[in-house]
């Protein structure tokens, strides 16, 4: 794979255009397993090269040789350094495969070194991946299985992943503070290996992985949950005031009392909301 990556405007937001000078790349929006797709990369260091954020950018068709895309992405907080690289998520950074499009540039726009990173797929962030559960003919391709709007359900699966887990030790869990349940999701991993109880620290729950040899394709997470209707206070009658209704108006009524009452009072159960897991 070959590709151009060139800064066009660096202060204020960032923007890039991204130039195909290889072999056609497929979309996000034409594959089902992210695996497939080629996405922009992009990870902002602070100035002592340490990783403060990562994002992905999304190509809007499949680019075929010669096509070219522009991005625009802002500055986070701490940040003063940025990597543009291709990427296809659990396979290649395509620096590993030989591309020399790799663009790494200062707030200043000037080019410097990239930081040493991590190009082992270890922090798995749920909005890189592909939820496909409107497609109901093919739902067991999704990468998210059993979530909704960011939440977990009772039993939610990452799938079709791919972590090598040679030389680490644990797999830490971050939330974010929408967890209600105040429960500690139980992990089984590849179907067969369930992880002993975490120890929460810093803000994450770390579990050991003292045993578990090779790479995981899949976590699966099982979690109490709780529901914003029942907690409402509206009666039972209402209990068809759900976003999952195929039935715009049923939606619109679900928003509409939310304005109205200034919370969420959506018929559906929901677990916790998973900000990222690491390996390591």
């Amino acid at each position: 794979p070959r590709s151009e990556i060139t800064l066009m405007e660096w202060k204020g937001d960032l923007k890039v255009r991204v130039t195909n000078l290889g072999s056609p790349w497929l979309s996000i929006y034409s594959v089902w397993d992210v695996q497939k797709a080629v996405r922009l990369g992009v990870r902002f260091f602070d100035n002592k090269g340490n990783l403060i954020e990562e994002q992905r950018g999304n190509f809007g068709k499949n680019m075929l040789r010669g096509d070219n895309h522009d991005f625009t992405f802002s500055w986070p907080e701490g940040a003063e350094i940025v990597s543009f690289e291709l990427v296809q998520e659990f396979r290649n950074w395509f620096s590993q495969l030989g591309d020399t499009g790799v663009l790494t540039v200062n707030r200043q726009g000037k080019e410097v070194p990239c930081p040493e990173r991590d190009n082992g797929f270890h922090t798995l962030y749920p909005q890189f991946l592909i939820t496909r559960n409107e497609k109901e003919s093919l739902p067991d391709k999704s990468n998210l299985q059993g979530f909704s709007g960011g939440f977990t359900g009772a039993v939610s699966s990452y799938c079709h992943i791919n972590i090598n887990c040679e030389g680490k030790k644990e797999l830490a869990i971050k939330m974010n503070d929408l967890n209600k349940t105040g429960t500690t999701p139980i992990v089984t991993l590849n179907d067969t290996v369930s992880l002993k109880e975490p120890v929460f620290q810093e803000g994450e729950y770390c579990y050991s992985l003292q045993g578990f040899e090779g790479r995981i394709e899949k976590i699966t997470l099982e979690c109490e949950t709780y529901n914003p209707f029942e907690e409402s206070g509206l009666p039972k009658w209402m209990s068809f005031l759900s976003l999952d209704s195929n039935l715009k108006p049923v939606q619109f009524m679900v928003h509409r009392m939310e304005d109205l009452l200034g919370k969420n009072v959506n018929n559906h159960e929901y677990g916790v909301q998973i900000e990222r897991i690491v390996i390591r």
